[in-house]
């Protein structure tokens, strides 16, 4: 049996054992790829992740692979937090990565309304980066209660977001760090929610590139 039908089989039987008792899991799991000692290794082995800090119980890992190259991976919490990497084959035709993303990225941000508050290059182990820090209207990965006229909705508050992307051998990674912005998601006494750039360079600083394409 393989180590990720093992691991999906465990993952089981702490939600059922945990749904008997009437509380959440620690953390729940919806991956292709595997989990072996706080490390993500992605489905087809091309990188891995060090997880980062979640507060539990709530905590989500998900993974989902979107054809051909193409993962995307997801650690989140209660505390409306959320790790993401995005890797999918890519060309920059020709442009430096920095322009490829003015061109690109910015766009896509400027399309949802995002408010780009910093862009610059950041140094990483491999290679020159591109770092953005901005406003994400509607983004945050949770939704709060909001009182009106003695009448409740839940409303998804804006998220304060940090990026990173890296571009290597034909394949472009995008690293996040979304954060809830609202009144009472302030921050918390056993687990750091901010700053945003700080927790985005310690999720980064866990990546690594284990098998390079057509490698």
């Amino acid at each position: 049996m393989s180590s990720i039908r093992i691991w999906g089989l465990l993952a089981a039987a702490a939600v059922a054992g945990c749904a008997s008792l009437g509380a959440p899991p620690p953390v729940s799991y919806d991956i292709r790829g595997e989990i072996h000692d706080g490390v993500y290794s992605s489905p087809e082995g091309s990188f891995s992740l060090q997880l980062p800090e979640l507060w539990t119980p709530g905590a989500r890992v998900q993974d989902e692979v979107r054809g051909e190259g193409t993962v995307h991976v997801t650690f989140a919490d209660d505390l409306c937090r959320e790790f993401a990497l995005v890797r999918n084959p890519g060309d920059l035709g020709g442009q430096t990565l920095e322009t490829w993303v003015h061109r690109n990225v910015d766009q896509e941000l400027a399309s949802v309304g995002a408010e780009i508050g910093e862009s610059r290059t950041l140094p990483t182990r491999y290679g020159e980066g591109v770092y953005l820090r901005y406003r994400l209207p509607g983004g945050a990965p949770c939704e709060v209660l909001q009182i009106d006229d003695g009448e409740g909705r839940e409303l998804r508050p804006d998220a304060d977001v940090a990026m990173v992307v890296l571009y290597r051998d034909g394949v472009l990674y995008r690293f996040a760090y979304f954060l809830g912005i609202s009144e009472g998601l302030g921050d918390h006494a056993f687990i750091q929610r901010g700053p945003v750039e700080e927790l985005l360079e310690t999720f980064l600083a866990g990546f690594r590139i284990v098998s390079e394409p057509g490698s």
